[in-house]
């Protein structure tokens, strides 16, 4: 009788201990930090003040705000364009 036993025991331990048979366990999440709420952090953009213009975006943007079709700086003569974008920009002519 006891080795009938043992061969029932060890016969249902292999069954129980095959892979695929035994039911799988849900893993939940482990908070690190319980009762504690994240906090982001935030970046905080700081509005650029202007620094100063050199002379000759000072008169290219005179010339902007006037929709001028050229402007001369020290000698050479600077054409408007308008590019791609529709942005009105100037290059040496």
């Amino acid at each position: 009788m006891d080795f009938f036993y043992l061969v029932y025991i060890s016969y249902y331990s292999i069954i129980l201990n095959m892979p695929g048979k035994r039911k799988s366990q849900k893993k939940h999440p482990v908070k690190k930090h319980p009762g504690k709420k994240r906090v982001s952090k935030s970046k905080s953009k700081k509005a650029q003040k202007g620094g100063k213009l050199n002379a000759f975006f000072k008169l290219m943007l005179a010339a902007k705000k006037k929709d001028l079709s050229e402007f001369k700086y020290n000698g050479n003569t600077y054409k408007q364009f308008t590019a791609k974008t529709g942005l009105k920009m100037y290059k040496k002519a």
